[in-house]
Order: structure tokens, then sequence, then C-alpha cells
């Protein structure tokens, strides 16, 4: 299956002023669009991160992909994403990028790119759904959360792209209650995952109470503050809401890295708090497996597959994660 063409569409999709450690959301969100065309007419479609230097990436790959075989093409690429192992000393987590720019894992973003399109392209050529590729459908349904943020007035956009504001201000506990009862009403989610680490920790532990007293604790609460928390100011936290993150919640990247993810949890066992800590920061590479497990400092790992080299690459975490008792979940990049 002969691949003749490979279109890169670079795309800014309208993003409201939404509130996070890493700054403001807005006016739009980067993405690219990677398209592979077989010679028989069928195209391929996947996602990654965006701005000018992946598009660049892809172009610089042309030539390994054009007049590629699409069963074989991921096989072939491979080493890439092989030989992308950070050195000693340096780190390929996210703790201290924006998502999507951290050097150290561009081949894997690149390569899971092409393997998700290539891997589309053959689904649609046997008529068959990529899962069936990969060994048949696992599960029938898989829950989404609702992603509540701390907000400003604005729907994202800019100028003539102004768009409209569908959710207003949620910058109170009241406010952040409405933005959530909305979205479950509009589409149906009963967990919820609330960024955090942007307003007095004090708010956002009255935040978490006022979800919980509104939904109920069969609705699942997790808390992501990405890192910016002090160790002390994540144990607080986790000690004030250790009833509102249980039951299917958990407490997300508080403190900065795998030190200060171990220490966290070292001290929530010793307050008797059994809250389970997820990481999409701190993990995001097979290399992070080894001290993230001698430490116990990750108990969920969230992944995303642009960082870890594709879907194939997730079965392999899969298998690895449920080898050592830790949990494993989507993240939403």
């Amino acid at each position: 299956m002969r691949i003749v063409e490979m279109k890169v569409h670079s795309i800014a999709i309208a993003d409201p002023p939404l509130r996070s450690s890493y700054g403001l959301h807005a006016p739009y969100a980067l993405r690219t669009i990677v398209e592979l065309e077989s010679e028989d007419g069928v195209t391929g479609i996947s996602e990654t991160h965006g701005g000018d230097g992946i598009a660049q990436a892809f172009q610089n790959l042309r030539r390994q992909v054009i007049g590629g075989d699409a069963y074989r093409l991921a096989g072939r690429l491979l080493p890439m994403v092989e030989a992308d192992a950070p050195a000693e000393n340096l780190d390929r987590s996210q703790t201290y990028h924006v998502p999507g720019e951290n050097p150290l894992d561009e081949a894997a973003r690149l390569y899971s790119a092409i393997e998700i399109a290539c891997l589309d392209l053959i689904g649609k050529s046997v008529r068959v759904p990529v899962c069936d590729l990969l060994g048949g459908r696992a599960r029938s349904e898989v829950p989404f959360s609702a992603y509540a943020f701390y907000k400003h007035t604005g729907g994202g956009g800019e100028a003539g792209d102004a768009r409209q504001d569908q959710y207003g201000e949620a910058l109170t506990p009241q406010a952040l209650v409405k933005q959530v009862q909305q979205m479950f009403d509009t589409y149906g989610f009963r967990e919820i995952k609330l960024k955090a680490g942007v307003l007095d920790p004090g708010l956002e532990i009255e935040t978490v109470r006022h979800l919980y007293s509104h939904f109920g604790k069969s609705v699942p609460i997790r808390l992501d503050p990405n890192c910016a928390w002090s160790v002390d100011t994540s144990v607080k936290i986790g000690e004030a809401l250790r009833d509102e993150l249980g039951n299917g919640g958990y407490l997300e990247d508080p403190a900065a890295g795998l030190t200060g993810m171990a220490e966290v949890r070292k001290k929530l066992l010793a307050a008797a708090v059994e809250m389970p800590l997820a990481s999409n920061v701190a993990v995001t590479s097979f290399a992070d497996l080894p001290e993230a497990i001698s430490r116990d400092a990750v108990q969920i790992v969230l992944c995303d597959p642009h960082y870890w080299g594709g879907i194939q690459q997730v079965q392999h975490l899969g298998k690895i994660c449920h080898t050592f008792g830790i949990g494993l979940s989507m993240h939403s990049n």
C-alpha cells in the first residue's frame, strides 16, 4: 500500500481564556493534522501538537514517507523513537515545558502522528476499525471527564473571528459548579477534572468541596495543578480533600518531578491518606518508569500517544502498568 502524498495542515482552534499554571489560554490553540494518501486514493489522518517547528519537521521527513508502504513505514521509522531516549541528566518530562515544546520528545511526536495516520489508512483500505488492527476491541464504552477550568470572560478567537462565550466567567466555586453542570447537561459527562494551581489553594479546596456537594460522591473528581504546588501545600490539600478525591478521583501532578511526587506520596501515606497520584508530566517516556515505580511516585499514568510514540507503544505501556499494578488512563492533549 504505497503512500504517494503527505499533506501537513497547521490549524488554529479558537480557545477561550482558560487559566492554568502555564498561563492563560486564548485566543487560539495550535494543532497539526497529517494526511497520508495511498496510490488507491485512500487517506489516513492523524493529529498532534501545532506550530511552525513541528510542521517543518514533518516536511523534513517527506523523503522517508513518500513512496513508503503503509504496512511497513511505522516499523521502518521506529528507530527514530528508540534513538530518542534521553541521555543522562536530560529531562524528557513536561515538568518545565508547555505541552509539546520539549525538544527531547519531538521524534516521538512525529513518529506517533505518522503511525496513527498509517493505521487509519490501512483500516480504511481493508474496511476494519483500527482497534481490529491492534488485536480487537477491548471495551465497548470509554468514560470521558468534564474538563473544568477557572475562566475569564470570552469564547476565544479574536477580531472578526471572536467566538461566543458559552460558559461565561468562572472564578468562584459557585461559577465552577455552574460550568460543570452545563457540561454534564450538554455532553453527558459523569466525571470531573478540575484545572487547579491558579487561585489561592484555599479557594481551590472550596471549589472541590462545592463540586462534591453538588454532584455527589458517585461522581469522581480529579484535581490537576500542573506541578504548581510545593510538597507541603500538596500534602495539605490531599489531607483536606481525602474524601472529595476518593472513589475514582485522584491528585494529578501536584508537585514538580518524580522527587516531589514521591515525597507527596510518602507524606500522605504517613498521614493515613491513601490517595492515588497521577501524572502526564513527570512520566512521559519508558525511561521514566523505573524511578517512578521504585519510588512509588505515580500510581496512575496518564498517557498521550504522541508523547509515548504512538498507539502501539501505548499498548506496551499498558502491559508494564498492569504488571506493576499501576493505573493507566488516556490524557487530554
